[in-house]
């Protein structure tokens, strides 16, 4: 019997039983990824300024994860969990350093472990990226490209973020008709702080001018500023001991974080105008925060909670909105989907689907979570948090009693901490 005959006798005999085949959920999924974005800097989550207005209105129609964590306080790493649901220790992907920079020739993602793009596009997806292609950090040419059919440079950072921007709507304007998956990547709210530079009130930073000094340290044929020389001649202007410094720094930060809103709204208005908004399935998360000396530490170089704590957002066609109080992290982006699909996963699964959360029903995770880089990391199970620095310095917290990870109670607790420690040296062991 040919392919056209046997596909006319399956209907025949659903129609015979008195049903026709169902239909695949099928809608349009757009995953947005703010770099550095901190939770506690949005006024989504009780943050004193209104930095996230728009986002604001858009949790009424969405489920709004208060207790979020990042698996890494680094980008490499943080990314490759969010595209393959899997822990550091198991994709193995991570961003190493030598004195010029980023090392080369860093082994990618391997081949046995799929990513979100690839399940999406063996479903009939069109699949599409906006984002840095050339940035060591994110790495896509690690493996997290796999499966996308439209890679688009768009590097949206302060020195370049009009055109990028506009190049990141225009591409989404012309996506093909559905379902299509897209992703988003900006590095605007990242450092140096120059995006929300022009609606701070605080004393100006010339930021043109780090893109100048940048490229004279360290030529680029292309022209392009390097991030770590311009995060240098940033820091120049700033001394962290000085109040006032800080109160400038975060005055910043939070300037780029109201251009992140903007952009979400941005990008908002533009699936409207398509008239695909409706049946859209929206995600919005980042990869890890940002530190202003809460520990004495400032940007991203520990796992405490100003760094893991991250925005997770999921916007479903149809399903009311609430907020949920159960931790969720970033590996479960990958097994929602795919249970909202209906996909099976193909290789195992670190992450688990919050999708019963979205019913009002409590989500079930076992065993200690992890969250590192190949210097710094943390492990929390039952209410106890590990956080140990790059130069092996632990400090234990009280999840339920200290939640800002305020007092350090390693040392009442020896057995504990050494039971933690354990823990995660054997996924550090298991990366490598």
């Amino acid at each position: 019997m040919g392919a056209s005959r046997w596909r006319i006798g399956v209907i025949l005999l659903f129609a015979a039983a008195g049903c026709t085949p169902k239909a695949k959920y099928r809608p349009n999924i757009v995953l947005i990824s703010v770099d550095t974005l901190a939770a506690g800097h949005m006024s989504l989550y009780g943050y004193d300024r209104p930095t996230t207005p728009f986002i604001d209105r858009l949790s009424r129609e969405a489920v709004i994860f208060e207790n979020a964590r990042s698996q890494a306080p680094h980008t490499t790493p943080s990314h490759y969990s969010i595209f393959t649901g899997r822990y550091p220790q198991n994709h193995k992907v991570f961003a190493e350093y030598n004195a010029k920079g980023m090392k080369p020739g860093l082994p990618p993602l391997g081949d046995s472990i799929p990513t979100l793009t690839q399940y999406l596009k063996a479903e009939g997806y069109k699949t599409y990226w906006a984002g840095a292609l050339l940035d060591h950090e994110l790495a896509v040419r690690r493996g997290m490209d796999r499966g996308f059919d439209s890679l688009t440079d768009a590097f949206l950072q302060w020195h370049r973020l009009e055109p990028a921007k506009r190049l990141l709507l225009e591409k989404l304007g012309a996506a093909a008709p559905g379902p299509f998956f897209f992703f988003i990547h900006t590095y605007m709210v990242h450092s140096p702080y120059c995006t929300g530079a022009t609606g701070a009130r605080e004393p100006k930073v010339d930021c043109p001018a780090l893109v100048e000094a940048a490229l004279k340290r360290k030529p680029h044929p292309l022209g392009f500023a390097d991030p770590f020389e311009m995060d240098r001649e940033f820091d120049r202007h700033f001394d962290t001991s000085k109040p006032e410094d800080v109160r400038r720094l975060v005055a910043l930060y939070d300037g780029g974080v109201g251009e992140a809103d903007r952009l979400v709204q941005a990008i908002v208005e533009r699936l409207k105008t398509m008239g695909v908004f409706e049946n859209t399935v929206l995600i919005l998360t980042s990869d890890h925060g940002e530190a202003f000396g809460e520990h004495g530490q400032f940007k991203h170089v520990s796992a405490y909670r100003e760094i893991l704590n991250i925005p997770l957002l999921i916007k479903v066609p149809g399903r009311p909105a609430r907020r949920v109080q159960d931790e969720a992290l970033s590996i479960d982006i990958v097994p929602t989907v795919l249970q909202l699909l209906a996909i099976k996963a193909s290789a195992p699964l670190d992450g688990i689907s919050l999708l019963p959360s979205f019913e009002g029903r409590r989500l079930n995770r076992r065993g200690p979570r992890f969250a590192f880089s190949l210097e710094e990391g943390a492990v929390w199970e039952d209410g106890l948090k590990l956080v140990v620095m790059g130069a092996g310095t632990k400090h234990l917290f009280n999840q339920e009693t200290d939640p800002r990870e305020l007092h350090d109670i390693a040392a009442e607790n020896p057995q504990a901490a050494e039971r933690l420690s354990l823990k995660l040296n054997a996924a550090r062991i298991e990366a490598r």
